[in-house]
């Protein structure tokens, strides 16, 4: 709670009361000072010890100001008040010292008038101590408010007239806080950004060196980077990587490529389970919405089919099939889809971290390791000891 401020024109309250508030405001004082010199100590030891974080001392720092902040603003509240009890018991003491402080420092700026009086007579002397006597009774009056404490020369702080700052908006661009008058208008048609090029990955063979010094006379511009098994070819140009996809086919090179965009893919629920699919797309491209990918999801022990469709959609449909809310008639809700852990692994070559849409590498079964798919394997059994075509070990099959 906020102590009240007691002035000499408040007429209701008691001269005790005003008393009190005076000493509280002296103790408050000294106790806040005790305060800042503690704090001051604590970070002169800090200063001396290195291995102290920055984050304390930026903590001693604020308390520091907090604390002068603090006392100033009860010496500028104690420069309001006075104790209106003439010879208080309480704060005559410190006025009978500044009295006496006083009249040192009129003897010290009139060294002649003083001394002319102490030439003359005994009387002189009971007349200069009438005088301070007088002047003492008139600072007990005027300068009842000081206490054991030094009141500041300036309570209340400078402030300086700043001249306005301009208001200035910002907006983004690639990443940059730019200001809108730095730049041309806003109204300005945007300019084309470049198509991104899908990269190559050319799997290494005995033959890759060959392949790679073709493109680099060929395409210049190409970078081909290591990783892995694999050669990530990067064409300059659209044009550059379809001749690039040309010369692999025509030199059997292995390869796949990468997708730029991630499709997003979607779980549709709430239909028969024996529900075409390409009713489905049907519905869809009336309602406006292209699709990349549809298919039944079925379950992994037995591969029966489920009551679940999952779509692929490119990122600018995915707005729009919040809107969907029937499909063939009936009432449909839609989910995230949430892919086993683990990485891709291809249907085409079994090998990881591609999918079979973008796969340019010889099929390889599975079950058999023959060159086909494994849907189109005639061995339709579960083989007692199986073999990874990978690993090229018994006992388990390729998988993540």
């Amino acid at each position: 709670m906020k102590t009240p401020i007691f002035d000499d024109r408040m007429e209701s309250t008691s001269d005790e009361d005003a008393c009190q508030h005076v000493s509280y405001l002296g103790a408050h004082a000294t106790s806040k000072e005790n305060k800042l010199r503690y704090l001051k100590a604590e970070i002169a030891i800090a200063i001396g010890m290195p291995s102290l974080p920055e984050d304390e001392m930026e903590k001693l720092r604020q308390e520091i100001t907090v604390a002068e902040n603090e006392l100033q603003t009860i010496l500028g509240e104690l420069a309001l008040v006075t104790c209106p009890i003439v010879n208080c018991p309480a704060h005559s003491f410190n006025l009978d010292q500044n009295a006496k402080t006083k009249t040192k420092t009129i003897n010290k700026i009139k060294p002649n008038e003083s001394s002319a009086k102490i030439a003359n007579n005994t009387p002189a002397k009971n007349n200069d101590k009438s005088t301070v006597s007088s002047t003492t009774e008139k600072n007990k009056i005027k300068r009842n408010r000081q206490e054991e404490f030094k009141l500041p020369k300036n309570v209340a702080r400078v402030t300086k007239d700043l001249p306005p700052v301009q208001p200035c908006t910002t907006k983004k661009l690639r990443g940059v806080r730019v200001s809108v008058q730095d730049t041309e208008e806003e109204n300005d048609p945007p300019a084309p950004t470049t198509p991104k090029i899908k990269p190559i990955m050319m799997r290494i063979n005995k033959n890759y060196n060959l392949i790679l010094q073709e493109i680099y006379r060929k395409y210049q511009n190409t970078i081909n980077k290591s990783t892995g098994d694999y050669i990530r070819i990067q064409p300059k140009s659209q044009e550059d990587n379809e001749n690039i996809v040309k010369l692999l086919i025509i030199k059997k090179g292995q390869y796949y490529t990468k997708d730029i965009t991630t499709p997003i893919k979607v779980v549709i629920k709430g239909l028969p389970i024996d529900t075409d699919v390409a009713d489905i797309e049907a519905d869809l491209k009336e309602q406006g919405i292209k699709i990349e990918k549809i298919a039944q999801l079925r379950k992994f022990s037995n591969k029966a089919p489920l009551p679940f469709f999952m779509i692929e959609l490119k990122p600018e449909e995915h707005t729009k099939i919040a809107n969907v809310n029937s499909l063939c008639y009936i009432s449909v809700w839609f989910d995230p889809f949430r892919r086993k852990p683990g990485a891709t692994q291809c249907y085409n070559c079994n090998f990881f971290n591609h999918t079979s849409k973008n796969c340019r590498m010889t099929p390889r079964c599975i079950k058999c390791g023959d060159n086909h798919r494994t849907s189109d394997c005639p061995q339709k059994e579960r083989s007692e000891n199986p073999h990874c075509i990978n690993c090229n070990e018994d006992g388990h099959i390729a998988s993540p």
